[in-house]
C-alpha cells in the first residue's frame, strides 16, 4: 500500500480492481467449465467439447 507515493490514488485503485476482476474472471472460467460438465472431476477433456485437449 503506497498511496503516499502515488500522484494518483484513483490509478493504483483502478490496478486492483483489475487484479481482482482478472481473478474473478479466472474463477468463473473455471466454475462454468466445471458446471458444463456434470462428471469434471473424473473425466474433463472427455466431457468439455468447448475447451481444446491441453491435458493430453
Amino acid at each position: 500500500m503506497t498511496e503516499s507515493t502515488n500522484p494518483t490514488p484513483l490509478q493504483s485503485q483502478a490496478e486492483k480492481i483489475k487484479a481482482d476482476l482478472s481473478a474473478m474472471l479466472l474463477k468463473a472460467a473455471q466454475a462454468g467449465a466445471k458446471a458444463s460438465s456434470p462428471a469434471s472431476s473424473t473425466s474433463d477433456t472427455a466431457l468439455e467439447p468447448q475447451s481444446p485437449p491441453a491435458a493430453q
